[in-house]
């Protein structure tokens, strides 16, 4: 009898490739709305000023992608 681990790596090495390209088709279009906010924080703030958007602003442009395509954030 196989051991559980050597039966479902495969399962999950499929899962994993599948939950990877899921993720950048969901975070991929975002990347240019962060970027922007980002130089614009960095232009007017400096450098210290681009902590609060990779910290807050960046996370929520996330979440709203999916929301708005009707997806999810995470796997369930």
């Amino acid at each position: 009898m196989k051991p559980l681990l050597t039966t479902a790596l495969p399962t999950f090495a499929q899962d994993l490739g599948s939950l990877t390209a899921e993720s950048k088709k969901a975070v991929l279009p975002v990347v240019p709305k962060v970027v922007s906010a980002l130089q614009e924080a960095v232009t007017e703030k400096g450098a210290a000023g681009a902590i609060p958007v990779c910290k807050e602003e960046a996370p929520e442009l996330i979440k709203a992608k999916p929301q708005e395509t009707g997806g999810r954030t995470h796997p369930a």
